[in-house]
C-alpha cells in the first residue's frame, strides 16, 4: 500500500514538472509594427478619420491633398480598415488589409465631385527593375474649373532630351494610360493635344519624375527606393 502511495506521489511531481517546464518554454509572441502612410487626392473637401483594427489611429486626414503617417501594432496579418468622414460619422470605406512590417501607403482618391472616395488599388503590373520607376497617367476633371475638360487629350510622352516620343496616346476622361518605365533621375515630359483639331494645349516644358509631377490633371506612379522594390501608389494634385 504506501509502495503504491510513494508512486503515485511521485507520478504526480513528475507530471507537475513537466507542466511548470512546458509553461516556462512556451514562446512568447511579440506585437509586430508596421508603418503606414495615408494619402488624399479629392475633389470636394473631407476630414477623414482612419480606423485600423477598430482602433482609431487619426481624425484629421483631410483632403484635398493630405497625409497621415501612422504605427502599426499587429499580430496578425489580416486586418480591418474603416474610413469615416470625421464630420459626419459617414462610412466611406470598410476593407480588409494586409498587415506587413515596413512602410506601405495607401491612398484615398476621388476623381469626381459628389463620388464615393475609394482606395486606389495596387497596380497589376510587374514592378520596375531594380534602379527603375514606372509611371502612368490619368486624364480626370481639372480641379481647377478654368480648365477646359476635354473629351480626349492626345498625349505626346517624352523621355527628357529625347527626340522621338515613348508614345503618343489618346485618353478618354478619367481613363489610364499604360505604365512607363524609365531609370531613376530620368524624367519624363508631356505635350497635350486636342485631337480633334490638333491644337496644342499644354507643351510641357517641365519634368515628370519620381519626385514631382506637372502640368496634369493627375498622375499616379510607383516606383523603386533604396533596398528594393517600393509599390507606393500615389495620386498627385497638381493645381
Amino acid at each position: 500500500m504506501k509502495k503504491n502511495i510513494r508512486s503515485l506521489l511521485l507520478s504526480l511531481t513528475v507530471i507537475l514538472f513537466v507542466t511548470q517546464c512546458s509553461k516556462k518554454g512556451d514562446a512568447i509572441v511579440e506585437a509586430k509594427i508596421g508603418s503606414y502612410k495615408f494619402t488624399t487626392y479629392t475633389i470636394d473637401t473631407f476630414r477623414f478619420r482612419v480606423v485600423i483594427n477598430n482602433v482609431n489611429v487619426g481624425d484629421s486626414l483631410l483632403s484635398p491633398v493630405g497625409l497621415l503617417n501612422t504605427n502599426v501594432s499587429f499580430f496578425d496579418t489580416v486586418g480591418t480598415l474603416k474610413i469615416y468622414n470625421a464630420e459626419t460619422n459617414a462610412l466611406y470605406i470598410d476593407t480588409v488589409i494586409k498587415l506587413k512590417i515596413g512602410f506601405s501607403t495607401i491612398s484615398i482618391v476621388q476623381l469626381a465631385a459628389g463620388e464615393q472616395p475609394f482606395i486606389v488599388p495596387i497596380p497589376n503590373d510587374a514592378p520596375p527593375a531594380a534602379g527603375n520607376y514606372k509611371v502612368r497617367f490619368q486624364y480626370s476633371m481639372p480641379a481647377n474649373n478654368t480648365v477646359p475638360f476635354f473629351d480626349s487629350i492626345q498625349c505626346i510622352i517624352k523621355l527628357n532630351g529625347v527626340v522621338d516620343p515613348v508614345d503618343t496616346i489618346i485618353l478618354h476622361p478619367y481613363e489610364l494610360s499604360s505604365f512607363y518605365e524609365a531609370a531613376l533621375g530620368t524624367n519624363f515630359k508631356m505635350e497635350l493635344r486636342n485631337p480633334e483639331n490638333n491644337d496644342v494645349i499644354d507643351n510641357n516644358t517641365n519634368n515628370l519624375n519620381s519626385t514631382g509631377f506637372t502640368e496634369f490633371n493627375t498622375a499616379s506612379m510607383y516606383g523603386t527606393g533604396v533596398g528594393g522594390v517600393a509599390f507606393n501608389y500615389t495620386l498627385q494634385r497638381i493645381y
